[in-house]
């Protein structure tokens, strides 16, 4: 009685079946080369197999959704609960045959009387349909990819079909593949009819359980895999374990190296077992991987004991660095000699005076002001970074792996041309936030990459700015929270050199962060004041809250007036460095026990002062 097409899940695909269900199909689960292309250049296994099983879970869904006309015996025609599915049977009178029934349907809201024979086309479907159904299996079966590289040209691989003839309403006067009962027989017997249906364009439900098994032996083979051969043995095969599970197909394998398609042998053993093999051993390097992608199998793994571990190299293969012994079974890359290099790959361990070793860390300064090297790899094997380690290098970006557990002062500090340092999520001991390095609490920043750009807002919750952690930062603008107390480890905002405003939380959040030196704060680069997005100029009144003050206002030149009440105890350093043009009025009557000497210069020149008045009165407000 031909196809009605339902979505078996509505919610989740409402509109699954449609005139046009191949671009529905591929719009909904073909990759998206610039989401989902690896940085390798190739898709991964899994989303392979995520994508075809999408287009074959629908593919199922469609031919679960076949709604074959079902017959029910009636005496009389319903009223309610009324099925558009069902031809409703019943007894035809007069009739000397009590199996001879008058069949109707329920169309457009109406009884239609169809025929009065035995004709059962309940378990037929047209044939047209079936044939439309197998064309888009063979279509997917053919857009299943061969190789990586079958994905690499288009995100469309999937072609789109046009099965406009089958019918996408519940209704069967809509069907544009039913048959014409028009005219109806008289006799009670099929084979007497002389206007009977013909049944030639017509499949039995045969059909439909070979479409079924037709789609799970496609789900059989549509898994892909891809593994990749480093050839460190020099040999001239590589074995893959391959579970086939029966599927009746044997898997397809293709090779690539260099992008070139490489000619190799292809053997496959009772137990599943992939061998592959090339003409020379020079053609697989560790250097030069080979790419050998499967599909066919439900189940593939890589016999990785097969291969040997690669070689460790000598400490004379680096003649660049110098390497150290640190411990036992330890060394440290010490430092870089006649160093021009441009990119650095640190090996996990190396041969040192004919001792094999493991590289667990890089030692203070061990890449000091080695201008010339922009990108480096550090293996997992280094848990340490001493102290200056990379400090003025030209790095790019930095990968600390989950096994670092310390990072000494000023190791990134300088690093102009570095955006972003990534740290694994499962270290324990630091992480990254927007590329910038804070300890695992998140207390404490210790480096900001100086090649960033733009505006920074420091998270909420940290407390303290590790030593250099702004060094020769690029930023023009900086927000502080309230939660920062100290900026006093040194070098803090040395030579930030685009620095142009600093904005705090309040002018008694400024006054209270404890400052070192006057390169410190930020204020001493950026010289302009921020408080709630609006500048600070003219006079600045420090709170009664407030008990000590450090370099705080260091380089603001547009307040020109500071009024200090007698609540401040203790100055450390000049409050005023770079201040020339400042007054500062005093509610104490003489300078205090606990300020410092110079605590009012405005250059390095301590007879360089500002001027100060003494007992003035506190404002009100």
């Amino acid at each position: 009685m031909g196809l009605t097409f339902e979505s078996g899940n509505p919610a989740e695909y409402p509109i699954a079946y449609s005139d046009n269900i191949w671009d529905l199909v591929r719009a909904a689960t073909s990759p998206n080369l610039a989401d989902t292309l690896g940085v390798d250049g190739q898709y991964d296994q899994h989303t392979i197999n995520e994508v075809l099983a999408e287009k074959i879970s629908l593919l199922a869904a469609v031919v679960a959704a076949l709604r074959l006309m079902s017959l029910a015996v009636v005496q009389t025609l319903p009223t309610e609960n009324i099925s558009t599915t069902t031809i409703y049977l019943t007894p035809k009178s007069p009739s000397d045959d009590n199996n001879v029934y008058d069949e109707y349907v329920y169309i457009n809201g109406d009884w239609e009387k169809i025929g009065d024979t035995k004709l059962d086309l309940s378990g037929y479907a047209v044939q047209a349909d079936i044939d439309y159904l197998q064309a888009a299996i063979e279509r997917v079966d053919s857009s299943i990819p061969q190789n990586v590289s079958d994905l690499q040209d288009s995100n469309d691989y999937v072609k789109g079909s046009d099965l406009a003839t089958v019918a996408t309403s519940g209704s069967y006067n809509d069907l544009e593949d039913k048959p014409d009962l028009a005219a109806v027989a008289t006799s009670g017997s099929y084979d007497d009819l002389n206007d009977k249906p013909d049944l030639s364009g017509y499949a039995e439900q045969a059909d439909i359980d070979y479409l079924q098994a037709a789609i799970e032996d496609l789900g059989n083979r549509a898994n892909h895999y891809v593994f990749i051969c480093k050839n460190y043995a020099e040999s001239t095969s590589a074995t893959i374990s391959a579970a086939t599970h029966g599927c009746g197909y044997y898997p397809i394998v293709s090779c690539y190296s260099g992008g070139q398609q490489v000619a190799v042998d292809i053997a496959l053993n009772e137990y599943g077992d992939i061998t592959v093999g090339w003409k020379n051993a020079a053609d697989v390097t560790p250097q030069n991987p080979m790419t050998i992608s499967v599909m066919g199998a439900a189940e593939i793994t890589a016999d990785e004991e097969e291969q040997p571990a690669p070689p460790i190299p000598d400490s004379t293969d680096y003649p660049y660095l110098i390497f150290t012994k640190t411990g036992e079974g330890e060394c440290s890359v010490k430092a870089a000699n006649n160093f021009n290099e441009t990119s650095v790959v640190i090996p996990e361990a190396v041969i040192l005076n004919g001792e094999e070793l493991s590289v667990t860390s890089l030692a203070m300064s061990a890449f000091f002001e080695k201008t010339s090297l922009t990108a480096i790899t550090i293996p997992d094997s280094v848990t340490e970074y001493g102290m200056q380690a990379l400090h003025s290098t030209s790095i790019v970006s930095l990968n600390i792996s989950e096994h670092v557990t310390t990072i000494g002062e000023l190791a990134f500090a300088n690093c102009t041309s570095l955006t972003s340092i990534n740290v694994d999520l499962d270290n324990a001991n630091f992480k990254s936030e927007d590329g910038v390095l804070f300890n695992k609490a998140g207390t404490e920043l210790i480096a900001f990459p100086a090649g960033k750009t733009g505006n920074y807002s420091i998270p909420s919750g940290v407390t303290t700015l590790a030593r250099s952690s702004f060094e020769a930062c690029g930023i023009s603008s900086i927000s502080i929270p309230a939660s920062v107390v100290n900026i006093d480890k040194l070098y803090t905002f040395y030579n930030a050199r685009n620095l142009t405003k600093a904005e705090f939380a309040s002018i008694e959040a400024l006054c209270k962060t404890k400052f070192g030196y006057y390169y410190d704060n930020p204020l001493n680069f950026a010289h302009h004041l921020y408080i709630n997005g609006v500048e600070i100029t003219g006079e600045v009144v420090v709170p009664r809250s407030v008990t000590s003050l450090s370099t705080t206002f260091a380089g603001c030149t547009a307040i020109t007036s500071i009024v200090i009440p007698n609540t401040v105890t203790k100055i450390s350093n000049s409050i005023v460095m770079g201040c020339s043009n400042v007054t500062i009025y005093c509610e104490a009557s003489y300078k205090q026990s606990g300020w410092s000497y110079g605590w009012n210069r405005y250059s390095e020149d301590n007879n360089t002062t500002a001027n100060v008045v003494w007992s003035s009165t506190y404002p009100n407000n």
